[in-house]
């Protein structure tokens, strides 16, 4: 990381979180407990930032960031892309016991209003589902997010998160609300490729069809 911030406008601050806090929530997938970290993001970080962006690490920027800190998040303490697939979200939704189309969104790209966050308590009540009810939890901390948010969330627009469901979803399958045509204008200008499949492209195995893109 050092080497690649070397002659570029930028700095990097390493910190510590102690595990400790989380060493009794279940793990969920193959990142272990660094998956939670994201939970602890406006306390990590002292409250010295009003905004803080959030992305993952399977992904690459297509597209000057920038933008993504402009978008307004309103009374929302979130702002993601919201998922799309019909399927998907009713099966999300049903087994954390919510209506079908609550709204669900993909944390691998999300903006934190950190006020709004503290006001709603989010991180307390993420690490009290995943304390008290953690078999209705599907994908560890992205799960837990939206449950504690409660659909309520600022949207961001497709081409921000743009990842593998984009190649497979069917029109019939896109929830009302989202033109199966803007999700194939964003597959086709993505601003952030996401490349969140159990198979990464620097792995072996990888047919993503935008694979090279991670090394360009």
């Amino acid at each position: 990381i050092d080497k690649i911030t070397q002659n570029r406008k930028c700095s990097v601050q390493y910190i510590h979180f102690d595990n400790e806090r989380i060493k009794d929530l279940k793990i969920y997938s193959h990142a272990g407990y660094a998956t939670y970290y994201k939970m602890f993001l406006p306390d990590i970080l002292g409250g010295n930032y009003a905004s803080i962006l959030y992305l993952d690490a399977d992904l690459v920027a297509l597209a000057d960031i920038a933008p993504l800190l402009e978008i307004e998040s309103g009374d929302n303490p979130i702002v993601a892309r919201e998922a799309f697939g019909r399927l998907e979200l009713i099966t999300l939704n049903s087994k954390m016991g919510r209506s079908d189309l609550v709204p669900y969104c993909n944390t691998g790209v999300f903006l934190i209003n950190a006020a709004r966050w503290n006001e709603c308590k989010i991180t307390s009540k993420a690490v009290q589902i995943l304390t008290q009810r953690p078999e209705i939890i599907t994908h560890s901390e992205q799960c837990t997010i939206n449950f504690a948010c409660n659909g309520y969330f600022a949207h961001t627009p497709l081409r921000w998160n743009v990842t593998e469901l984009y190649y497979t979803i069917q029109p019939s399958d896109v929830i009302p609300g989202v033109a199966y045509k803007d999700v194939v204008e964003a597959k086709l200008h993505p601003a952030i490729m996401h490349f969140n499949g159990p198979v990464k492209p620097w792995q072996m195995g990888c047919i993503h069809p935008e694979r090279h893109r991670y090394y360009e």
